[in-house]
């Protein structure tokens, strides 16, 4: 039987320059070890800021890792370049401030069932417990998820973290490359150097529905917990914009979408 370590790499690609958000980085890395501690690990860290911080953490944490520090202010092209290293038919993407929210055996029960006997080529892990408090047109219930088609995805937006079949990634990462400048102007959180400006391009028309039959789920429990106490990104937008929202619930009428 196929091992999950062998068939999913953890992917990352981000910055975190604020000494409090490295500090909850620092106590959710080893949470994720106790679950992940033997998966290859392929992170890049896009500043140079706590760079060395990072790298020991991850170090310490997992044996099998390839840390990078490309500087490149393009996260699809550093993603596509890192894809190019993984030899897994799956990653799992997360972003920095998901807090770990399982077991090992929760990681496992759900897992296998995903991707060993579902076969999905996608599994929607941002903030998924809107989609779990009902069991939604569409859905087929597991016993650990919930599996549904594409064209029936409760969100149309293909979200940042979760589990993708790697050659379908590098599909919509190619996709997004070569299409983005006709669209730029029209995403809220449009800069090359954020993961926020995919996921902006990855919704409605250019969604997860127009993938018809393609197989996705979603876990019942909630794996992570999305902690933002200590915003950034929204930040960063608005020193570029010049104006003056410093925090990303301010631009919660995008993200509610």
């Amino acid at each position: 039987m196929k091992k999950l370590k062998d068939t999913i790499t953890i992917f990352q690609n981000f910055a975190c320059t604020k000494k409090e958000r490295l500090e909850f980085v620092q106590s959710n890395v080893p949470k994720l070890a106790k679950v992940w501690g033997d998966y290859n690990h392929h992170i890049n860290y896009n500043h140079t800021k706590y760079f060395e911080d990072y790298k020991k953490l991850y170090t310490d944490n997992h044996p099998n890792l390839v840390m990078y520090n490309n500087l490149e202010k393009d996260w699809a092209l550093i993603a596509l370049s890192m894809l190019e290293e993984i030899d897994t038919p799956y990653i799992l993407n997360y972003a920095e401030d998901f807090e770990c929210n399982m077991t090992k055996e929760d990681w496992e029960n759900f897992a296998n069932e995903a991707i060993f006997k579902q076969k999905i080529k996608f599994v929607n892990l941002t903030k998924i417990r809107k989609y779990t408090r009902e069991v939604f047109s569409g859905y087929k219930e597991g016993e650990f998820g919930y599996y549904y088609d594409a064209k029936d995805s409760p969100p149309t937006r293909i979200s940042g973290t979760g589990i993708f079949e790697k050659k379908w990634y590098t599909q919509i990462l190619t996709e997004f490359v070569e299409n983005r400048d006709k669209h730029i102007d029209s995403i809220p959180y449009g800069y090359l150097e954020l993961p926020n400006c995919l996921e902006g391009y990855l919704d409605y028309e250019r969604g997860i529905r127009k993938y018809g039959d393609m197989k996705c789920g979603i876990p019942k429990k909630d794996i992570f917990v999305h902690w933002d106490a200590v915003t950034q990104q929204a930040e960063y937008v608005n020193k570029q914009t010049g104006q003056q929202k410093g925090n990303a619930r301010d631009h919660s009428d995008y993200w509610a979408r």
